[in-house]
C-alpha cells in the first residue's frame, strides 16, 4: 500500500513515517526527488543499510532519525548538501562520520541523549549552524573547533559532566541562548561578559559559589537561571541587567538581596524559594512589572510595605514561611490569580481575602485555620481551593458561591457537616473530604453531577444519601468499609458481579470504581432496592443487568445509554413504565418469560401457555400483526409472568 502511494506522489515534499513498523523502506522512496522533509522518528528498526537508502534523497532539507537505536551513520551522510535540519537525538551514537563536515548548509543539529564522551570532531566545519543540542551525553570538555561556529545562536550542553566552563564558547558572540544546566561547574570565567547578545542563560544545578562581575555586562539578558547552586551573594551590579524578565535564584545560600535589585524594572518572574532571606529590600517595590514572586523561608516573617506597589502580580508564593497572618499588602493585589500560602502559621484569613476577585488558585493547606470568612464566597473565579490539613469545624454557606470551582481539598480537618450550599458547585470535579468527622452528607451533594472523584474515607458516616446516585460522571469513590461494596460477600468472577440476596436498600457507590469497570454482568436481584442509581451508566462494558425481585417501579433513563447493554431482567410491573423509553432507544425489544428458580426461560408446549408466554417482538413495523396496541399487548402479556428478560437491539446495529 505504501509503495503504491509513494509511486503516485512524485511531487511529494513532506513525508512523515514516525512510529511506523515497517522493516525496510519501499524502493520507490528514492524516486521522490522533490522530497524536502522526512520524519522517521521512533521507528526503532532503522539500521545503517536503511540509512544509506535515505541518504540517496539528496535534496532533503529536514531529516528526523531520532529514537532509532542507531550506533553509527553511513559515510554517505555528507552528500546531503541541502540539509538544513538534522535530528539524531535519542540514539546510541558515539561519533559522526567525517563526511559530516560537508553539510555546510546545516542550521540545526540535534544530538541530545546519545553516547558522546567527546564533542564530535567535524562540528567545527558546520559554519552556518545556528542551533546545536548536545545535552544528555557524557561530555567532559569541548573541542576548540567549536569556536568557528560564529553563527551559533542556541547551544545546549545541559546534563553533561563539564567541570570547567568551555573557554571556546567565548568566541560565539552571536549566541542568544546558552544552557549549561546540570554540570559540575564551580566557576565562570570573566570572559563570559563578551557574550553581549546573550538573552537566556541557564546555569541551574551546578556548584557555583560566586559570579564574575563581568557577567553583569550582559545587558541583553532576558532570562537568568541560577537555582540549585551555592551562591552566597549577588553583587550590586546585578542592577545593570535592566532587560531581565526572569530571575531564578532559588535554592542558594543568599541571606540578603542588594537594593539594586530594584533597578530590574522589566522583571516579570522572581524565584527566591529556599533562599535563607530574613528580609526583602524596600526597593523590591520598584518591580512594578512583576507578575510572579516566589519566596519561602522560615526566617521570613514580614514584607516591606513597598510591596504594595506590585499591582501587576498574578502569582505569589509564600509557602513554608513564619508568617502568622496574610499581609495586608497582599489584599490589594487585585490582579492576583494564584496564591500559595501553605505550610505557614496562618490561623485566620482576613475578610479582605474577598478583594482578590481574579483569584483562580488558592493554596492554604497545612495551616491552623479554624474558620473561613464569609467573604471567601466573593472569589467567584476560583477553580482550585486547597484547605487540606487545617482545623476547620464548619464551612460558611457562602462557599456555594464558588460556581467555577473544580477542585476542592478539605481532607484532614474537623468538619462535622457540610452546608447544603455545597450542592451549588456544579462544576466541581474533585472533592476530598477524608479524615473529618462528618456524620451525614446533605442530599444536595447529588447536584454535583460533574464530580469525577469523591473521597469520604475515615469519617463517621452511617449511610450515604440516595442522591449520591445522581453523580453520573464519578470515576473514583473512596468510602469506609461498612459503606463499601467490600462489606458484602459479593461474588466477582472475571467479568460477572453478583450482589443478589444481600438485603441491600441502596447500592454501594464504589461499585463504579475503575477496578470494576470491566464488569459485563451485574446481578442485584432479590434485594430491597427502591431505585437504581443513575451512576450505573458509568459501567460502560455492562451487557447484562439483573434487577428482578426488588421493590422497583422503574429504571433510570441513563441505563439505556449503556453502549453494550443487551439484556435486562426485571419484574413485570416495571415494563409498562420503561416501555416508552426503550422503544425510542432500541430498534428491537424482545421479551422472554424468566424462571428465577432455575435461571431459565419458561417455555411450555401447550397452546394456551404459549399464548400467555409468547416471545414478544416489539417492532414498530410489525404492529399490524397484532389486534391490540403495543401498550395493550404489554399489559396483557407481562401480567402472565412475574419476571421477564428484555433483549435489546440498538437502532445502530
Amino acid at each position: 500500500m505504501l509503495s503504491q502511494l509513494i509511486s503516485n506522489a512524485e511531487n511529494l515534499q513532506k513525508l512523515s513515517l514516525e512510529y511506523s513498523n515497517f522493516v525496510e523502506l519501499p524502493n520507490e522512496i528514492k524516486d521522490l526527488r522533490n522530497l524536502e522533509e522526512l520524519n522517521l522518528q521512533c521507528k526503532n528498526s532503522l539500521n545503517e543499510m536503511l540509512a544509506k537508502e535515505i541518504i540517496k534523497l539528496k535534496y532533503l532539507k529536514k531529516l528526523n532519525l531520532s529514537s532509532n537505536k542507531l550506533t553509527k551513520l553511513p559515510k554517505e551522510l555528507g552528500i546531503l548538501f541541502h540539509i538544513q535540519e538534522l535530528n539524531l537525538s535519542n540514539n546510541l551514537l558515539t561519533t559522526l562520520p567525517k563526511s559530516t563536515a560537508n553539510l555546510r548548509n546545516l542550521q540545526k543539529l540535534d544530538l541530545h541523549n546519545n553516547k558522546f564522551i567527546d564533542q564530535p570532531k567535524r562540528i567545527g566545519y558546520l559554519i552556518n549552524l545556528k542551533e546545536l543540542y548536545l545535552s544528555d551525553n557524557k561530555l567532559t570538555k569541548l573541542r576548540k573547533e567549536i569556536k568557528y561556529l560564529v553563527n551559533l545562536q542556541k547551544l545546549d550542553l545541559s546534563f553533561n559532566e563539564l567541570a570547567e566552563f568551555p573557554e571556546e564558547i567565548i568566541n560565539l558572540i552571536n549566541l542568544k541562548e546558552l544552557n549549561l544546566d546540570n554540570n559540575q561547574l564551580t566557576e565562570l570565567p570573566k570572559e563570559i561578559g563578551k557574550l553581549i547578545n546573550l538573552q537566556k542563560l541557564n546555569l541551574n544545578s551546578n556548584k557555583l559559589t560566586e559570579l564574575p562581575k563581568e557577567m553583569w555586562n550582559l545587558i541583553n539578558l532576558q532570562e537568568l537561571h541560577l537555582y540549585y547552586n551555592q551562591l552566597i551573594e549577588l553583587p550590586k551590579e546585578i542592577g545593570n541587567l535592566i532587560n531581565l524578565q526572569v530571575l531564578n535564584i532559588k535554592s542558594n545560600e543568599l541571606n540578603k538581596l542588594p537594593k539594586e535589585i530594584g533597578n530590574l524594572i522589566n522583571l516579570q518572574n522572581l524565584e527566591l524559594n529556599d533562599v535563607p532571606l530574613e528580609e526583602l529590600p524596600k526597593e523590591i517595590g520598584n518591580l512594578i512589572n512583576l507578575k510572579k514572586l516566589s519566596l519561602n523561608y522560615e526566617k521570613l516573617s514580614e514584607l516591606p510595605k513597598e510591596v504594595i506597589n506590585l499591582i501587576n502580580l498574578q502569582e505569589l508564593d509564600f509557602h513554608d514561611s513564619q508568617m502568622t497572618g496574610l499581609p495586608n499588602e497582599i489584599l490589594n493585589f487585585v490582579n492576583l490569580q494564584i496564591l500559595h500560602f501553605q505550610d505557614t502559621q496562618l490561623s485566620k484569613l482576613p475578610k479582605g481575602i474577598g478583594n482578590l476577585l481574579n483569584l483562580q488558585i488558592l493554596y492554604l493547606q497545612d495551616n491552623q485555620l479554624t474558620e473561613l470568612p464569609k467573604e471567601i464566597g466573593n472569589l467567584i473565579n476560583l477553580q482550585v481551593l486547597n484547605l487540606w490539613k487545617n482545623e476547620l469545624i464548619e464551612l460558611p454557606k457562602e462557599i456555594g458561591n464558588l460556581l467555577n470551582l473544580q477542585i476542592l481539598y478539605l481532607q484532614d480537618n474537623q468538619l462535622t457537616e457540610l452546608p447544603k450550599e455545597i450542592g451549588n458547585l456544579i462544576n466541581l470535579k474533585i472533592l476530598y473530604l477524608d479524615n473529618n468527622k462528618l456524620s451525614k452528607l446533605p442530599k444536595e451533594i447529588g447536584n454535583l453531577t460533574n464530580l469525577q472523584l469523591l473521597n469520604l474515607w475515615r469519617n463517621e458516616l452511617a449511610s450515604l444519601p440516595k442522591e449520591i446516585g445522581n453523580l453520573i460522571h464519578l470515576e473514583f469513590v473512596y468510602i469506609d468499609y461498612h459503606l463499601s461494596i467490600s462489606n458484602y460477600a459479593y461474588e466477582y468472577f472475571g467479568d460477572t458481579l453478583s450482589l443478589n440476596n444481600k438485603n441491600l436498600s441502596q447500592l454501594p457507590c464504589d461499585i463504579i470504581n475503575v477496578n470494576l469497570r470491566s464488569m459485563r454482568e451485574l446481578d442485584i436481584s432479590h434485594n430491597q432496592l427502591t431505585e437504581i442509581p443513575p451512576f450505573l451508566s458509568q459501567l460502560k462494558n455492562l451487557k447484562k443487568l439483573n434487577v428482578h425481585t426488588n421493590p422497583l417501579q422503574t429504571l433510570p433513563n441513563t441505563i439505556w445509554t449503556l453502549p453494550l447493554l443487551e439484556e435486562v431482567i426485571v419484574d413485570n410491573n416495571i415494563i409498562p413504565n420503561i416501555y416508552k423509553e426503550i422503544k425510542s432507544t432500541f430498534k428491537r425489544i424482545q421479551l422472554n418469560p424468566f424462571n428465577d428458580q432455575d435461571n431459565t426461560f419458561s417455555y411450555r408446549n401447550n397452546v394456551t401457555d404459549l399464548e400467555k408466554h409468547v416471545i414478544l417482538n416489539l417492532i414498530t413495523f410489525s404492529k399490524q400483526n397484532y389486534p391490540l396496541t403495543n401498550e395493550e399487548l404489554i399489559e396483557n402479556v407481562v401480567n402472565s409472568n412475574k419476571i421477564w428478560q428484555i433483549l435489546l437491539i440498538k437502532k445502530t446495529d
